[in-house]
């Protein structure tokens, strides 16, 4: 047998490196809850701690001398423990530096007043000077500063900033530049008033958008991709077809949940797009829930929120511009310990509108049309007021237009109070008459 090491044609058996003693992969959970809202600025008040507790120091505190360390390395040799060990005593007199004495004067002011100038200050009681005979020579430095020049530069700044935050005096003014808008319309504008070389491509009239201004719109902010990296198909499809809904667990809390349509779902929306259709109202569309969110939603009713956003749609050569009325914000939900293996699905059915939501589309399209129009007498405002607090956009009814659901409308009992009293209204007339 020999002795000499092995080639490097043969194979060197190595050992693999030890893992961790445990055969499956460790998984950890997190059992905190989510926080309830988001992260704000609140204004700190500058006052003391004894407001909100009550500290005694003890003895032992009070007493306590502090060390203060000074760097030694710039030469500073100075005693912050003992404060008695530089104070001066009143007997004793130092004397001060020459340096330190100068930089310790004030600054003496030339003298000025020479001896002419001293003789010709003397006054004489024959003599009068110019300034007080005609002060109209004077108008020039300081001489012109009086207050009558004053009062009417202020009167005149004030009516100048009054122009600048209503330039309209009466109504007059009002409705002459209301036309000359118009007018000044039809003038072309092809460069920007600002920016040199930025010059308009095309031109397009922007007019509110009376179609879809009767229907409510939101704004919905994800914190990620909606859809998982893993999903398949066409993405635009999905997300333009994909609807959000406020969902509830066993548990009874509230989230919002974002499906996506399956295949034949897609098969049908497609189908309905070729005929010309929004909906088929025989079929049900079935769709798949791809995450689930915690959301925070403000509105115009919000305290607080008085931002106004618009978007704006292109349709026949013109550009129209609708109200995002409510902004909602969706971050990702946690997923519990153990996570349920059946996934939800959403069975929807479109169905037209009832006459409730017609009456809110329809008040909606009034107040575009004619904001300032008092066509409800004021015991409807009450009522017509609660109606729209009650459909204010919420965690069931945020995000895409939502499919409504199937509802079934029953008559109301009634006790027969209301023909009794048109029976006797009817009697009334017969009698009057």
């Amino acid at each position: 047998m020999s002795n000499a090491p092995p080639s490097s044609s043969h194979s060197v058996l190595r050992k693999k490196p030890k893992g961790t003693d445990f055969a499956c992969r460790i998984k950890y959970s997190n059992t905190l809850p989510d926080v309830p809202f988001d992260t704000k600025f609140v204004p700190c008040p500058f006052v003391e701690l004894s407001r909100f507790t009550k500290y005694k120091p003890t003895r032992l505190e009070r007493e306590f001398k502090f060390e203060l360390h000074t760097d030694t390395a710039l030469d500073v040799k100075i005693d912050l423990i003992n404060s008695e060990a530089y104070k001066l005593n009143d007997s004793h007199s130092v004397e001060m530096h020459k340096l330190d004495r100068e930089l310790l004067e004030d600054d003496q002011q030339a003298q000025k007043n020479s001896k002419r100038s001293q003789q010709h200050n003397k006054v004489v009681p024959w003599m009068r000077k110019t300034e007080y005979i005609a002060s109209e020579f004077n108008r020039f430095g300081s001489a012109a500063d009086r207050q009558e020049t004053k009062v009417g530069y202020s009167i005149k700044k004030r009516a100048e900033n009054a122009v600048i935050l209503n330039p309209y005096k009466d109504r007059e003014q009002q409705i002459a530049a209301i036309s000359k808008t118009f007018e000044d319309v039809k003038k072309g504008v092809r460069r920007h008033y600002e920016k040199p070389g930025v010059v308009a491509v095309d031109e397009m009239p922007l007019l509110p958008d009376f179609e879809s201004w009767r229907i409510p719109f939101a704004q919905v902010l994800f914190d990620g991709d909606p859809l998982p990296p893993t999903t398949k198909g066409d993405i635009d499809k999905l997300q333009k077809n994909a609807i959000v809904r406020g969902m509830m667990d066993a548990g009874g809390e509230q989230f919002v949940a974002y499906f996506i349509p399956v295949a034949e779902t897609l098969a049908k929306l497609e189908l309905d797009d070729a005929v010309g259709r929004a909906y088929n109202p025989e079929e049900t569309y079935e769709y798949a829930i791809s995450r689930e969110y915690n959301w925070t939603v403000k509105n115009k009713s919000t305290k607080g929120y008085e931002q106004e956003n618009y978007f704006f749609v292109e349709r026949n050569g013109k550009m129209y511009y609708n109200e995002l009325e409510t902004r909602v914000r969706l971050n990702r939900r946690r997923k519990d310990a153990q996570p349920s293996k059946q996934k939800s699905r959403l069975l929807a059915t479109f169905v037209p509108e009832d006459e409730k939501e017609m009456a809110i589309m329809d008040e909606r399209e009034r107040m575009l049309i004619n904001p300032y129009d008092e066509e409800y007498p004021e015991e409807d405002i009450t009522e017509r007021f609660i109606a729209d607090e009650s459909d204010q956009p919420g965690p069931s009814n945020i995000g895409r237009v939502e499919p409504p659901v199937q509802r079934s409308q029953t008559p109301e009992p009634s006790d027969g109070s209301e023909e009794e009293e048109e029976r006797e209204s009817e009697e009334e007339e017969e009698e009057s008459g």
